[in-house]
């Protein structure tokens, strides 16, 4: 197909539209930095529960390591475990490795991610864990995510990652209850956007919190205070004469102001004509006679021209004229060209709508 343009039209682009990327699909590196986590704070726990423990080697023993432990809770108040090929007992439960345990657990899961949004596993991978808002958890979100983890941990912490491998947005229980997400490093500092979700700070980009703007009362003004009513002409019964910017407002007042002089002009005041000269008069008494009934002529046709064009003046301007509006104090004419009356603008000189 020719195109009259110097260049080529572009190709349309059948190409589907890019997606939206997900910033909480980290479930991978999630899982992995968990288990760095469990491992920062288990294997101090257990070496101090093993050390304050007397074991025995299940070798040494006349039955199974779990029997032994099931006989020895059945005598003694105290702890039995069976790990590996040691049983391991004591007839009180030691204080010490569960101290550690939960020192650790509040200082990774509470305090660096509350406050930095990243636990030693999650900053090895990449991860963070921020609010809706993008920024980190605070102290209290934190909080509610590490106590979640007691419902999120069942069944060697299965239910949470089902749950979280299934949920929009890729959140735990402890998530929803605290409105975080778990995203990649690089969309920290910003508003989390996740496709097919809708949070506060989504809803309404345009604000900074996310909120719309609270409805205020509306205060309205006092009533402005009106001028005395205008007065209206009424509209003429005959079209009146279009009417130019350049015409000023007293022109057809003038014209009807000489109309009616010619008409109540007394015919006395009009210079009579010249008698003729009698017949016994000199030749050069003549001249004296026709310079006098010239001049007499002269002042005669002086006088009708005015009153010819006044006539005429006043057959051409109609009986309407413009009118003194004292409200608006200028004039006001009714134009039937335009539907409306018009008034005229001595500043612009030039005559406007009302």
């Amino acid at each position: 197909m020719a195109s009259p343009y110097p260049y080529p039209a572009t190709e349309p682009s059948y190409a589907p539209p890019v997606a939206a990327a997900d910033p909480t699909a980290v479930m991978g590196r999630r899982v992995a930095a968990w288990v760095v986590d469990s491992i920062i704070i288990v294997a101090p726990s257990v070496a101090l529960f093993t050390n304050d423990l007397e074991y025995l080697e299940e070798s040494d023993l006349d039955q199974s390591g779990t029997d032994f432990c099931e006989d020895y809770m059945d005598r003694e108040e105290g702890v039995c475990v069976d790990a590996g090929d040691r049983v391991y007992f004591s007839d009180g439960v030691p204080v010490a490795p569960w101290a550690v345990f939960l020192g650790l657990s509040v200082l990774i899961y509470v305090l660096l991610q509350g406050l930095k949004g990243w636990t030693p596993g999650k900053l090895l991978f990449g991860i963070r864990t921020v609010a809706e808002d993008g920024r980190a958890p605070g102290i209290g979100r934190a909080i509610i995510r590490w106590l979640f983890l007691i419902l999120d941990g069942l069944c060697a912490g299965l239910v949470g990652f089902i749950v979280a491998l299934t949920s929009r947005g890729h959140r735990r229980v402890g998530d929803m209850a605290a409105k975080t997400f778990v995203v990649d490093g690089r969309y920290m500092g910003h508003p989390i956007a996740v496709p097919g979700m809708t949070t506060q700070y989504t809803a309404y980009p345009s604000h900074p919190g996310g909120q719309p703007p609270a409805e205020q009362l509306q205060s309205w003004a006092p009533p402005p205070t009106w001028g005395p009513a205008p007065t209206w002409g009424a509209p003429p019964e005959t079209t009146p004469p279009p009417t130019t910017a350049d015409e000023p407002p007293g022109a057809h007042a003038e014209a009807a102001e000489v109309a009616e002089a010619a008409a109540t002009q007394r015919p006395e005041e009009v210079a009579p004509a010249p008698e003729p000269a009698p017949a016994d008069v000199e030749p050069e008494a003549e001249a004296p006679a026709r310079d006098a009934a010239g001049v007499a002529a002269g002042d005669a046709a002086g006088t009708e021209q005015p009153q010819a064009e006044a006539a005429s003046t006043a057959e051409a301007t109609p009986d309407y004229n413009p009118q003194w509006d004292p409200a608006r104090g200028t004039y006001i004419v009714w134009s039937a060209e335009r539907g409306h009356w018009l008034g005229w603008d001595n500043a612009a000189q030039e005559w406007k709508p009302l």
